[in-house]
């Protein structure tokens, strides 16, 4: 009896992806899609987990953002990190103390004039003391422990002093004039240009890009300079790349790993990619590597390392844009998110990655989809560390009293919780509540709560629970908690909740955070917006004891705004000859576009065995036996393509038997 799906639903999609995978430790983030209108040439993580991006992008998740822009760690546009360049960002780098160095073809940035280098503050706001500029395109940067920046691109002047395709640039973006080492030729073609620097912790520099010769020596793509921009001549590279590199990373044993559009190194077949020791000798990395150029290289923590470009096989394995390799070099078959489609007007691929925390990828490029889901230019691998909803408060009780501490996460399943008092670990308190039944002055202290998945841990804000005397607080009882509302926007919305005590004071909380002035029994929206939507608690306290009630949610409807109910999906079992019936109800005003989708043979691509063959679909209206509408065998049209990609909906295989009709129904009905 095997299954079809009709519809799509990411949950179900990725338990499917999951148990074909395996060993597939990175799945793609369903909750991470911060699609782009073009392509991303740069990416940046903080500390924090925010995420800098930069390219030819104008909108970022269907935000304005010229350029560059700032994601949240949950993927969501950072609203405050708004500066805005005029033209194209290639390059990023964040220094120690938080500012953010961008450059590429711009010429304003924040509306100032900037010429292809600039600097941010961290709030997105321009830094006015670095004023450092570029003749033509900046493709590289690279910040220096001492707070120098290395700058690399196609210029011929920085500062209006000539300086070909390498810089280095003071602290306060004055010309270290000290550093001028000088490029000339090219390895192929006639466009010479630095598109990748790293800095050695030992304060070398290694360069890669298209040139001939540094300081009039043969260095074909690759070299090494001394801190003063000397050239290393202890990095021998024989006759070097015979094509562009384009990517450098320094691994922690100080081998040097780069990508390109090489086919051979010192005269050696090193496919794209490419590994040295400190002293330039080549291993085996690389004989057997991807098919096409490697923009970007990130190393993992286990030595491993992913590639990504424009390629589209390694060796004879098919493998589009995106590729991991084990620490030795070798294939690693296992991982294959499948980086497909296009956007903006670059080759489709793979321009840049960054890893924002553990067993996370972020990668930009020029893409439309990953692993069959639609992506636009940027995207996730891996799922992302907790992130905690609503903090527990800070409350106060009597001694004797039953104490409630709770905390709300996005994690659903598979979460693990330890909360701490004053730092140390509460003995079985592993749950997302944490009850007191008697507590005592002993108990009282700052709590915290570590809420850990596969990928790492999150810790909230201290909550402080304080010791009460006035006898009068037995009495404390919360008699009923705010309950879930729904408001038009504009219209007055109000929560309501009763407690029992002597001199009971509230505090209304949302997601978490007190909220100004709302100390009554009763908290009013004169008009709601959707800023308002979140998560309601109150918090009542008496004679030192205080109790939080459970969270009501408060949603707000926009008039005028069209709401959508889309990827709705079933899964069953169909006998031979038998069929699956699943239904709907259509209500409100205005003809209805319906896109119904019976799957089978492409569900074998997300690895789920059985599925139907040769799928029939039919839309039949209840109490008929004609049917409406049917497919057998879909055929791809534009109209069906662009609908299927508006409700995220994966793509079918090209010439499968799956089954698929988009129909427009009447207002109302079964």
């Amino acid at each position: 009896m095997p299954p079809v799906l009709c519809g799509f639903a990411p949950r179900l999609l990725l338990l499917c992806f999951l148990a074909a995978a395996g060993l597939r430790a990175q799945p793609l983030d369903t909750n991470f899609t911060p699609n782009t209108s073009a392509e991303v040439f740069a990416l940046a993580a903080q500390p924090d987990g925010k995420i800098l991006a930069g390219g030819n992008f104008t909108t970022m998740g269907g935000v304005a953002r010229a350029y560059i822009a700032r994601l949240n760690a949950d993927g969501s546009v950072d609203a405050s990190f708004n500066p805005g360049a005029s033209t194209s960002v290639q390059s990023l780098a964040i220094q120690p103390d938080g500012k953010i160095v961008a450059g590429g073809s711009f010429t304003t940035m924040a509306n100032v004039t900037r010429v292809r280098l600039a600097r941010l503050n961290p709030d997105g706001t321009l830094d006015p003391t670095f004023t450092a500029g570029a003749d033509a395109a900046v493709f590289a940067l690279a910040v220096q422990p001492d707070g120098k920046i290395i700058v690399g691109g196609l210029f011929a002047f920085v500062n209006d002093v000539p300086r070909n395709l390498l810089a280095r640039v003071n602290s306060n973006g004055t010309l270290d004039t000290a550093f001028a080492p000088v490029f000339t030729g090219t390895t192929v073609g006639a466009q010479a240009r630095i598109d990748a620097v790293a800095v050695q912790r030992d304060g070398k520099i290694v360069v890669g890009g298209n040139f001939g010769q540094i300081n009039g020596t043969a260095r074909s793509g690759l070299a090494r300079l001394n801190a003063d921009g000397t050239l290393d001549t202890t990095f021998p590279v024989g006759t070097g790349a015979n094509s562009n590199v384009f990517a450098i990373v320094i691994q922690p044993d100080e081998k040097i790993l780069i990508g390109g559009t090489f086919t051979t190194f010192a005269g050696q077949p090193r496919r794209s990619i490419a590994r040295f020791s400190p002293t330039g000798v080549l291993d085996n990395v690389g004989t057997i590597g991807p098919g096409a150029t490697v923009r970007g290289i990130l190393l993992l923590p286990d030595g491993s390392f992913i590639a990504g470009g424009t390629f589209n096989t390694v060796g004879s394995v098919a493998r589009n844009r995106l590729a991991r390799f084990r620490a030795d070099g070798s294939f690693d078959p296992a991982f294959d998110p499948d980086v497909t489609g296009a956007v903006g007007q670059s080759s489709p691929g793979v321009y840049a990655m960054v890893s924002p925390g553990p067993d996370q990828v972020v990668f930009g490029g020029a893409f439309s989809a990953v692993s069959g889901q639609p992506r636009s230019g940027l995207a996730r691998l891996g799922t992302p560390l907790p992130l905690i909803t609503r903090q527990p408060a800070d409350l106060a009780a009597f001694a004797g009293a039953s104490v409630t501490l709770s905390v709300a996460s996005n994690v659903t399943t598979g979460a693990q919780y330890q909360w701490r008092r004053n730092g140390t670990p509460v003995a079985g308190a592993t749950a997302a509540t944490l009850t007191l039944g008697n507590f005592q002055a002993a108990e009282a202290g700052a709590y915290t709560v570590a809420i850990t998945n596969a990928f790492g841990t999150t810790t909230s804000t201290p909550a402080t629970l304080t010791l009460g005397a006035a006898p009068n607080a037995a009495t404390l009882a919360l008699a009923a908690g705010p309950t879930q509302q729904h408001a038009q926007a504009g219209a007055r919305a109000t929560l309501t909740a009763s407690a029992s005590g002597t001199g009971v004071t509230y505090q209304w909380r949302k997601d978490g955070v007190p909220l100004a002035a709302a100390t009554t029994a009763t908290y009013t929206i004169p008009a709601a917006t959707g800023a308002d939507m979140g998560y309601y608690t109150i918090v009542v306290s008496s004679g030192g004891s205080s109790i939080e009630s459970a969270e009501a949610i408060l949603t707000v409807a926009t008039p005028g705004v069209e709401g959508r109910l889309i990827n709705v999906s079933t899964r069953g079992f169909v006998p031979a000859g038998g069929s699956l019936t699943p239904g709907f109800v259509l209500s409100g005003g205005g003809t209805k576009r319906l896109l119904v989708r019976g799957v089978g043979p492409t569900l074998a691509r997300f690895g789920l065995a059985g599925a139907l063959a040769d799928p029939r679909l039919e839309l039949v209206p209840l109490g008929s036996l004609a049917p409406l509408a049917s497919n057998d065998d879909w055929v791809a049209s534009a109209a069906l393509s662009s609908t299927s990609t508006a409700v995220g909906a994966f793509a079918l295989d090209a010439a499968s038997r799956d089954s698929a009709l988009l129909t427009d129904l009447p207002a109302a009905g079964t």
